[in-house]
């Protein structure tokens, strides 16, 4: 049934990239990311968008985004996750949007999270993985291998809850394969482990040499003014990527988290033997241990990767 379900998607976006071939307004882009493991078949951020931009004067232009997620595993089919989808405006001075998109801590992972939306994603040891709705964010142009976001984040009055905002913030330097940066949270939902609201701070650093990269963070967490419980976590993360010629590369990471109210730690490590069939195209053999509290699991898969972008 699996294997179906993969020729359907495959299938699908075919079609699309079909479809778009021609000269439409604004590009289209998929992204299909599976896995078959001992335990079941599994959709991993697999998603479907569209995006532009339109000018307005001669130096502004409108940008705009919109993204679902597939649930090519088919776990609910009733409810369809928005992801990144704003509307804003470029120019020299930077980015200014609104919407649904990642917090500025969040994107500080790209680069050194290799296994990104899969299973070993960071998200299952440490918080700080948010995607925010009713958010606004600044994005700055590059200054000497500088950039600047911020976002101000508004939650709405829930039971319990007044109405409250939190921000997040970014600073990277990314030159002739380093990369560094420091990100702050303050009164933020983290709602990938825990839901509540945590101030945080993520120190990371990375470098390419040749077909190596490796890289890494820091990160301390703790409650924020609007959290309705005591946290303090310390985590760090480690990871490694090789490619060793056009189809074949390898990849490691592992991360850990300790958290010091509750006198308990979790950590995982995660291997992957990568095969490309195109640039945009790969399998990966993968085998991940997750351990927290008294509990270990072992999972290890066959996950497939397909990224597409029209013209």
């Amino acid at each position: 049934m699996a294997f179906f379900r993969i020729i359907f998607f495959v299938l699908a976006g075919s079609l699309t990239a079909a479809l778009a071939s021609a000269d439409t307004l604004g590009t289209p882009y998929l992204r299909l990311n599976v896995s078959l493991d001992q335990q079941a078949f599994n959709s991993h951020s697999s998603f479907v968008g569209w995006r532009g931009d339109m000018p307005l004067s001669d130096d502004v232009a409108l940008i705009y985004q919109a993204e679902i997620q597939l649930d090519l595993a088919l776990d609910d089919t009733r409810h369809i996750p928005k992801r990144n989808s704003y509307i804003g405006v470029k120019s020299t001075w930077g980015k200014l949007l609104a919407g649904i998109h990642n917090t500025p801590l969040k994107t500080l992972q790209t680069s050194l999270d290799v296994f990104n939306t899969n299973i070993g994603d960071i998200k299952y040891v440490m918080l700080g993985e948010t995607r925010e709705q009713n958010l606004a964010m600044y994005v700055s142009p590059r200054w000497s291998h500088l950039q600047w976001q911020f976002a101000t984040i508004h939650y709405p009055q829930t039971l319990g809850q007044n109405r409250h905002k939190g921000f997040s913030s970014a600073l990277k330097y990314n030159h002739r394969g380093v990369f560094a940066g420091v990100a702050i949270n303050r009164n933020v939902v983290s709602a990938n482990l825990i839901e509540d609201h945590f101030d945080i701070v993520r120190l990371g650093a990375g470098y390419q040499f040749g077909k190596t990269r490796v890289g890494g963070f820091l990160q301390s967490a703790r409650d924020g003014q609007d959290a309705q419980q005591h946290y303090r976590q310390q985590s760090w993360f480690f990871s490694a990527k090789h490619r060793f010629n056009s189809r074949w590369g390898l990849r490691g990471q592992r991360g850990f988290t300790r958290d010091e109210v509750a006198q308990t730690t979790k950590h995982q490590t995660t291997l992957g033997i990568d095969y490309f069939l195109t640039q945009h195209k790969r399998f990966t053999l993968f085998s991940s241990t997750l351990v927290q509290e008294n509990t270990t699991e072992n999972t290890l898969g066959l996950s497939f990767e397909w990224l597409w972008q029209g013209r």
